[in-house]
């Protein structure tokens, strides 16, 4: 999604992961094929996905619960996730990336933003077009 091949990809984590039966309940995989199915507009997968990412705690659960909104097009559910996922990433002392940067809010407004359901989150941490 952040490499603008958002298409392509969704198509090979799903090629990739959709009939691995290890992925079936790992919360890691089901987060890559939620991504995969918003991106491919099949939002019936997404909430059972977002189900099995749930018990992976609490930035899975954000993550699981803005993803539900989209698939679900409730754009005030979302944009209420979104806060919580921008919010999680400012109190953070250091990222994985090493960069201070909201790359799952980032994401997830890319794909909001397809659907007409940008939140508008204004953070640098979130620094979308």
């Amino acid at each position: 999604m952040l490499g603008g091949q958002a298409a392509s990809a969704a198509t090979e984590v799903r090629a990739a992961l959709g009939d691995d039966p290890d992925a079936g309940g790992s919360p890691v995989a089901s987060y890559a094929l939620a991504v995969a199915a918003l991106i491919a507009e099949d939002d019936a997968a997404v909430a059972q996905l977002a189900d099995v990412m749930d018990p992976r705690g609490e930035a899975f659960e954000r993550t699981a619960t803005a993803m539900r909104a989209l698939a679900a097009r409730d754009a005030d559910a979302y944009a209420s996730a979104l806060a919580a996922i921008e919010a999680d990433f400012a109190a953070r002392d250091e990222h994985l990336t090493g960069v201070a940067i909201a790359d799952t809010a980032i994401m997830l407004e890319l794909i909001a933003a397809e659907r007409g359901l940008a939140a508008g989150l204004e953070s640098p941490l979130v620094p979308v077009p």
